[in-house]
């Protein structure tokens, strides 16, 4: 038997329970769907904070440099700096053995020398040989370390070297230092090699202190310092609207809901027209 428009009750019966269940699915699949997208918003500033992380670019950049195009971006290592005769007596741990020019010294030749006195040692001539040859010492000990010489002081360390005789002690103690040169050479050699391990003489400085050449200080160590970051350029930042999510949330439910009385209303039809 067939209803007034054509369709049997039994088939209409079918139509109603399948548009029922569409708007069922509907409804939850818009739910959660809407939910997503609030989530989403909600998450907002913390996809904006990485976005922006990689949206910035530093000034200042540690690592170094892998092609000519990319030299404004980075900086050069820091020059090494230098540690003064006083610093190497203190810490024997930082001596090595050493060779200057053609002259090789063991590690205990050297603490002895650079923890010697003019009380312990025989010194010819006395006035500041014993001084000349520590600071010879702490110069090539910070030039082993990496602190470039200046030509000055590569011609200080052969003179002074070539005019040192040194005596030890079968066990390393230096028990005599004599120098051939006169005491203003001595003195003009010292006054040379100490500005060099004060580091007055190199751009790395004194560790702990400043470089002073050109009459300007400069720091000494600029490690790990990076500058505040600057946006690149054509970079945008968006966040997804809430309000937008809502109306979002809010059409889904009302197409779910015209669906869901749609579905019952074909039903409500369909069991009136049953016999």
């Amino acid at each position: 038997m067939k209803g007034k428009d054509g369709h049997s009750p039994e088939s209409m019966r079918r139509w109603s329970r399948r548009a029922f269940a569409s708007a069922i699915a509907v409804l939850v699949a818009g739910t959660y769907l809407s939910l997503g997208g609030y989530s989403f918003a909600a998450s907002a500033p913390a996809k904006v904070a990485s976005a922006a992380k990689s949206a910035v670019s530093p000034k200042t950049r540690l690592t170094p440099k892998t092609d000519s195009a990319a030299a404004d971006q980075y900086e050069p290592p820091p020059s090494v700096c230098t540690f003064t005769k006083g610093y190497f007596r203190n810490h024997p741990e930082a001596v090595t053995s050493l060779t200057i020019v053609s002259h090789s010294f063991t590690k205990a030749q050297v603490v002895s020398v650079l923890r010697a006195n003019p009380n312990s040692v025989k010194l010819s001539p006395k006035n500041n040989v014993l001084n000349l040859a520590q600071q010879l010492f702490a110069a090539q000990l910070n030039i082993n370390r990496g602190v470039v010489p200046p030509p000055s002081v590569t011609s200080a360390i052969s003179t002074a070297i070539a005019s040192l005789t040194f005596t030890f002690d079968a066990g390393g103690r230096v028990t005599a230092i004599s120098s051939t040169l006169s005491a203003s050479q001595i003195g003009a050699l010292v006054e040379t090699l100490s500005s060099f391990n004060e580091g007055t003489l190199t751009s790395g400085g004194h560790c702990g202190g400043t470089s002073r050449i050109g009459g300007t200080p400069t720091p000494t160590v600029t490690r790990g310092t990076i500058s505040e970051a600057t946006p690149r350029a054509g970079t945008t930042l968006g966040v997804t609207s809430l309000p937008f999510t809502g109306l979002s949330l809010l059409s889904t439910l009302l197409v779910s809901i015209a669906f869901v009385i749609g579905g019952m209303t074909l039903r409500r039809s369909a069991k009136l027209r049953s016999p």
